[in-house]
């Protein structure tokens, strides 16, 4: 995030997935990270249920131990490229 907030982007955490929504719900993000495996959640669950509330933001999906099928499983639920 700090390479972002040097380039002059607002940049917010949450802490997790129940946060995220909030935020997503109180305002339009320009974009949205998302990794796979977090604590709390799955980044693949969160993902969907971003789609389904109609998140206009891109989002994007990282993975420290990802494979393929989960990079194809992303991209089939609303991940960008």
């Amino acid at each position: 995030s700090g390479a972002l907030v040097s380039a002059g982007y607002e940049v917010i955490c949450c802490a997790d997935g129940a946060a995220l929504l909030s935020q997503i719900r109180s305002r339009i993000p320009a974009s949205v990270f998302l990794e796979v495996r977090m604590p709390e959640a799955d980044g693949l669950d969160l993902l969907k249920k971003l789609r389904e509330e109609n998140c206009p933001a891109p989002i994007f999906v990282t993975s420290a131990n990802g494979n393929i099928a989960t990079a194809v499983e992303a991209v089939r639920s609303g991940a960008d490229s």
